[in-house]
């Protein structure tokens, strides 16, 4: 199995942090390694979608919506074969004036040296990310 978990705090509100997890068209505005994202239906449980990432000759990944709360928290569910792929993105008031941001991702599967590959890839960035969102919410 592999886990990460990276949060980072700033002084944006959660609304417009949330925003833009909610509009999945805008999720490659702060992960590079997403050329784009749609989403079939609403952000809420159960929803699909495709992600196609910016790695050329990769075909685009199917992802679920669980555990969506309003300003809080969603989780996005895929599968690779036998690997599963969970992130679960956390916003919550650090302060008056500021929020925490915390990704964690977790894989699991048969082949623990393709969990550990694609772990590593999946996270390579993932403090870049996070930073771009407390950004781009500014």
């Amino acid at each position: 199995m592999f886990y990460k978990e990276y949060s980072v705090t700033g002084k944006v509100s959660l609304e417009k942090v949330w925003s833009f997890y909610k509009d999945v068209s805008k999720w490659s505005t702060w992960d590079k390694n997403l050329n784009k994202v749609e989403l079939q239906g609403d952000f809420q449980n159960g929803s699909t979608g495709l992600m196609f990432l910016a790695m050329p000759n990769t075909p685009p990944v199917t992802f679920t919506l669980e555990r969506v709360i309003k300003n809080e928290r969603f989780l996005s569910v895929s599968s690779l074969g036998s690997v599963t792929i969970k992130i679960d993105h956390l916003i919550a008031q650090n302060t008056d004036e500021e929020i925490i941001i915390t990704h964690i991702v977790t894989v699991e599967g048969d082949n623990e040296n393709m969990v550990q590959g694609i772990g590593t890839n999946l996270t390579n960035n993932l403090k870049e990310c996070m930073e771009n969102i407390l950004l781009l919410s500014k």
